[in-house]
């Protein structure tokens, strides 16, 4: 895969939250670079795990979908609610050089994404089937593509929405950007 960087692997996962919470569990990274970055089908990018938002330590991050209405169990460092059921996640990982790879190997593979019941000793639960549409390149850039919108649409809760100070660029340190209720 070609990247815009050459010393900084790349984890990909796309995370479907209808059937529940999912737990992203990090070890302690101490000796390099590492995030996990999450984006939602309306682009916000508002959660970042890893050494400059959360620390070198190890902890478990519990992910909420916009539907999901359970209380948070004890045990994990922080989590977070996502507006859509689809989030995007992309990992970077801080290779320190061509001898580096075995150790960074080492380090990724104890990234860990799964269920919240799996993380707790249960079994996973049972995704409702989806009508994804079939990617059509050509009907993407025309009329045809709300088809596609309307049918991601439904993976979003739109009863929220984000108002922000024009004064301020939206950031998680902006107190003046908050989610509000309403049209």
């Amino acid at each position: 895969m070609i990247s815009p960087n050459a010393d900084t692997p790349y984890s990909f996962a796309l995370l479907d939250l209808r059937a529940g919470p999912l737990v992203l569990t990090v070890p302690e990274v101490t000796e390099r670079y590492y995030v996990m970055q999450f984006e939602d089908l309306f682009g916000y990018n508002e959660l970042f795990v890893g050494s400059r938002a959360t620390g070198s330590g190890a902890g478990s991050y519990l992910l909420l979908g916009p539907r999901w209405a359970g209380e948070v169990p004890d045990g994990f460092v922080s989590s977070f609610r996502f507006e859509t059921d689809l989030v995007f996640l992309i990992g970077r990982s801080q290779l320190l050089g061509s001898d580096d790879q075995a150790a960074l190997g080492r380090v990724m593979e104890q990234y860990r994404l799964e269920p919240l019941e799996v993380f707790q000793g249960g079994e996973a639960p049972v995704l409702e089937p989806f009508d994804w549409p079939h990617w059509d390149d050509e009907a993407s850039r025309d009329e045809r593509f709300i088809g596609y919108v309307n049918t991601l649409l439904t993976l979003c809760q739109l009863r929220t929405r984000r108002r922000c100070s024009s004064a301020s660029p939206r950031s998680a340190l902006d107190t003046d950007c908050r989610l509000t209720s309403g049209p």
